[in-house]
This record gives C-alpha cells, sequence and structure tokens, in this order.
C-alpha cells in the first residue's frame, strides 16, 4: 500500500481543527477506528477504506500511527500474532503474519508523516 492512496478531511472540533485519515486499501476492508472512543466503528467507511477518526488533543504523530495501526490490529490481535510467532518463529504463517503487521506498522507511520506535514503539523 502506498501513502499515496491517501485522504484527509479536516472539521472543527470545539473550534479547532480535527481530522479524519482515509486510507485506500486493497482489499473491501472498512473500518474506522475513533480515537476518542478508542474503538473500531462500522459506521463511515467506505468498502476498501480504512478510517481513522482524529480529534485536536491528540493530532500528532504517535496518536496517528497508533490509531492506523489499531484501526488495523485490535489489541488481541497484536497480542495473538506476536506471541504465535514468539512461540513458533520457524512457522511460516506465523513468519507471515509477523511481517504483514511489521509492514503495516512502517505504512502507519509514513501515513501519519506525510498527513501531518499535508496539515502544516510537525512530527513530534
Amino acid at each position: 500500500m502506498e501513502t499515496s492512496n491517501m485522504k484527509i478531511e479536516e472539521r472543527r472540533h470545539l473550534g479547532m481543527a480535527a481530522y479524519t485519515v482515509a486510507v485506500a486499501t486493497d482489499g473491501v476492508e472498512r473500518r474506522t477506528y475513533d480515537s476518542r472512543k478508542r474503538q473500531l466503528t462500522r459506521e463511515e467507511a467506505e468498502a476498501g477504506e480504512l478510517r481513522v477518526v482524529m480529534y485536536p488533543w491528540n493530532w500528532d504523530y504517535a496518536s496517528v500511527v497508533a490509531a492506523l495501526v489499531n484501526a488495523r490490529y485490535d489489541r488481541d490481535a497484536m497480542d495473538a500474532i506476536v506471541n504465535n510467532y514468539l512461540a513458533d518463529p520457524e512457522d511460516a504463517e506465523h513468519a507471515a503474519e509477523m511481517a504483514a503487521m511489521q509492514a503495516w506498522r512502517a505504512e502507519a507511520k509514513a501515513i501519519a508523516t506525510r498527513a501531518l506535514e499535508e496539515t502544516g503539523t510537525d512530527k513530534q
């Protein structure tokens, strides 16, 4: 996935800028992660899109990265992938799951950097 498939929607929340970062996905994935509620919702997302809703108080690099990662891998999924890999790193399926999660984490960092640059916010 390339960060060119990203779009940013700006709105006002409590008189301050708030953003939604939408990332096109290759499949039928449809997820929205609301950083205020810290949960996934099925509303708002289009098919083939992953969205993170960010608020003024958490529009920073680390929070955007965490929201993007959590939108695709909730805590239970991440724990399972890491534990399965640690239990048997030679297993091809476990290695592939770990590699996919790590690739998404790297992509989330690139998306966050680009989103903050496009909105004029420095990487923190």
